[in-house]
C-alpha cells in the first residue's frame, strides 16, 4: 500500500500542468504505514510536529504535505482539507488511483472553458489479471463508462464516482462531505439538488487498483449498496418535493435505484421459489431447508469470514439460495429417493418467466458486449472471461446489494 501511494503522489509531482500544484495526502496520524513509504523516498521537514510533514519534491510548483487529521473517517479528513484550502480548483485522487499526467491541466481547461461546477474523469484499471479484477474493472471501467456518456448526453450531467475528478472550491466548501459511506454520491445528488453541474469527460484521468479477489469485490460493491440506498432515501423528500428541474430529478432517479434493483429480482425469485416450497410434500422441503443450510454457510463464511455481520449476512445469503434450490426441489427428490419424477403443479407462466431471466442476463451480457467495443477499455481476453462469467458474477453481485440493503 505504501508503495502504491508513493506511485500516485509521484504522478501528482509529474502533471504536465505549468502552474502551481499543492498535493495534499490525509492521514489520520503518522503512524500510517504510507507516511513511512512517502518520507524513505523523499527529504522531509516536519513543519508542525504530529500534524504537518512537508516533502521535498525539487520543483519550485509542487508542494507535498502529509495531514494527520486525528481521524480515520474519509468525509472528516477531506472536509478538514477543503476548510483549509484557498485555491480555484481542488482535484480529487483516491490513494489507489495512478493519475495521468494531463489530468489537472485537462481538467482545469474543462471548467474554465464551461460554466460546470465539476468534471468527472474516465478511469482504467491497473490490472485485470484476476476474475475479481476482469468484474470489477468490467462494471466499473466499461459497463458504467458506457452509461456516463449516455448520462451526459441525455442529461448533460453525472454523479461524481469518489476520485479523479476536478471541482472548483466554492460548491464544495459550501456544501462538505457527508458521513454517508459513498459520501461521493450523497454529495453528488446535494450539488445536483441545489443547481451545481458535475459533467463527464471520456478522456482517461487515472488508472485504479481494482478488487483483487472476490471478497473484496463482495465488500466494495456492499458497501456501495449501502451507501447509494442511504444516499438516494435521504435525498427523496427533495427530489419529489424540491425545486430542482425535472431532468434533475429524473436523473436522480435513475442513478438511486441502481443497487435497489437486485433486491426486487431476489425478491421475485423468493416468490418463485416459496411457490414450489408451498407445494412439496414434507419430505421435500426438509431437503429443501438442508441444502439451502448447506450452501448458504460455508458461502457466507467465505465472504464475510472477517466480518462481524456473519449473521445477517447469513439471512441474506439464505433469501438468495434457498428459493433456488426450492426450483430444483422436484430434481434434488429424485437424485435422493431414486423416483426419476414427482409431479407438481408449475409456477403461472412458467415458461415466460424462464425466457424473462434468460433474457435478463442476454440483454446485461449485450450490454457489456456494447461498452467494451465503444469504450474501448478492455482487452478481448478478460473481455471474454466477464462474457463467459457473467451469471456467476450476477449472483455475487446480487448478494452483495443484498448484504448492504
Amino acid at each position: 500500500e505504501g508503495d502504491g501511494l508513493v506511485d500516485t503522489v509521484r504522478t501528482l509531482i509529474d502533471q504536465d500542468y505549468e502552474d502551481r500544484i499543492e498535493i495534499r495526502v490525509l492521514v489520520q496520524n503518522f503512524g500510517d504505514s504510507t507516511v513511512a513509504a512517502l518520507k524513505a523516498t523523499h527529504p522531509f521537514t516536519e513543519v508542525q510536529t504530529g500534524e504537518l510533514i512537508e516533502l521535498e519534491t525539487g520543483l519550485d510548483s509542487r508542494t507535498v504535505r502529509i495531514v494527520a487529521v486525528g481521524h480515520r473517517a474519509k468525509h472528516i479528513k477531506l472536509n478538514h482539507a477543503l476548510d483549509r484550502t484557498d485555491c480555484d480548483f481542488v482535484a480529487l485522487l483516491d490513494a489507489d488511483h495512478r493519475a495521468r499526467l494531463d489530468w489537472i491541466r485537462n481538467g482545469v481547461g474543462v471548467l474554465n472553458g464551461t460554466s460546470a461546477d465539476g468534471v468527472q474523469f474516465r478511469k482504467r484499471a491497473l490490472s485485470t489479471g484476476s476474475l475479481a479484477q476482469i468484474w470489477d474493472a468490467g462494471l466499473s471501467h466499461v459497463a458504467f463508462e458506457l452509461f456516463n456518456r449516455a448520462l451526459q448526453r441525455s442529461f448533460g450531467r453525472v454523479s461524481f464516482t469518489g476520485s479523479t475528478a476536478v471541482f472548483r472550491l466554492d460548491p464544495l466548501r459550501t456544501h462538505k462531505f457527508s458521513g454517508c459511506i459513498t459520501e461521493d454520491t450523497f454529495l453528488s445528488y446535494t450539488l445536483m439538488l441545489s443547481g451545481h453541474r458535475i459533467v463527464y469527460d471520456h478522456r482517461v484521468g487515472s488508472f485504479e487498483e481494482v478488487t483483487p479477489n472476490i471478497q473484496s469485490f463482495v465488500f466494495r460493491r456492499r458497501r456501495w449498496s449501502a451507501g447509494h440506498t442511504h444516499a438516494f432515501f435521504s435525498h427523496l423528500p427533495n427530489v419529489f418535493f424540491g425545486r430542482a428541474p425535472l431532468s434533475t430529478r429524473a436523473l436522480i432517479l435513475f442513478n438511486g435505484q441502481f443497487f435497489l434493483t437486485p433486491v426486487f429480482i431476489a425478491l421475485f425469485f423468493l416468490i418463485h421459489g416459496l411457490y414450489y416450497f408451498a407445494l412439496y410434500p414434507l419430505e421435500i422441503r426438509t431437503l429443501v431447508v438442508g441444502a439451502s443450510f448447506a450452501i448458504a454457510l460455508p458461502l457466507t463464511l467465505w465472504l464475510s469470514w472477517r466480518r462481524s455481520t456473519k449473521a445477517t449476512d447469513l439471512v441474506a445469503t439464505a433469501f438468495m439460495v434457498t428459493p433456488q434450490v426450492a426450483i430444483a426441489g422436484t430434481w434434488l427428490y429424485g437424485l435422493v429417493s431414486g423416483d426419476p419424477y414427482y409431479y407438481i403443479t408449475s409456477f403461472p407462466h412458467e415458461e415466460l418467466v424462464w425466457a424473462a431471466e434468460a433474457g435478463f442476463l442476454a440483454v446485461g451480457a449485450a450490454t457489456f458486449v456494447l461498452a467494451a467495443v465503444h469504450v474501448r477499455a478492455m482487452s478481448w481476453q478478460p473481455a471474454l472471461v466477464f462474457v463467459l462469467t457473467f451469471p456467476l458474477l450476477i449472483v455475487f453481485d446480487l448478494l452483495s446489494a443484498l448484504y448492504g440493503f
